[in-house]
């Protein structure tokens, strides 16, 4: 996993030497804290000119009468698994992209759009609601659940909502 070239007789500089020079200095720092404190840890480190990552681990074992036997620090390779969150990362991103450019396609509309809730709270306006309910922001009308009126100054919409639903 580290394919450190003196195997398991490879020194502690050995491995730090296998990562990045600030993954190196982060790991130093964790078993230095893990030696001195006994403080445990838990990182995710990558491996140099690899693409791949490890999980490090470090602990400190003792027994019920807090004797020290020794620290320990462990490596798990989780590269499948940064993969996949870097692939989710960058769908996620897509997706809201798309949300976006919904969401400027609806606010371009010359007429007040909303969708409602279960409840018929408002769940999404767009930019022509806002302006007929005399609001600044989406945010303020959906927080405040306001509802547009028509033109004699009646709240109709969510007694046009509840007649639908039913």
């Amino acid at each position: 996993m580290l394919n450190l070239k003196n195997g398991t007789a490879s020194s502690f500089a050995d491995v730090c030497a296998v990562f990045y020079k600030d993954d190196a200095i982060r790991l130093k720092k964790y078993a230095n804290l893990l030696q001195q404190d006994g403080l445990a840890f838990e990182d995710i480190l990558e491996v140099k000119g690899q693409s791949s990552f490890v999980c490090v681990y470090g602990n400190r074992v003792q027994d019920a009468e807090n004797n020290l036997y020794c620290d320990v620090i462990w490596f798990r390779d989780v590269s499948a698994e940064v993969a996949r969150l870097n692939d989710l990362e960058t769908e996620k991103k897509a997706e809201q992209e798309k949300v976006k450019q919904l969401e400027n396609m609806v606010d371009g509309l010359d007429s007040p759009l909303w969708l409602r809730d279960e409840n018929l709270n408002l769940l999404f306006v767009n930019k022509k609601y806002v302006e007929y309910a005399g609001k600044s922001s989406k945010e303020e009308v959906l927080n405040q659940n306001i509802e547009i009126n028509n033109n004699k100054g009646e709240a109709v919409a969510r007694a046009l909502a509840q007649t639908a639903q039913k």
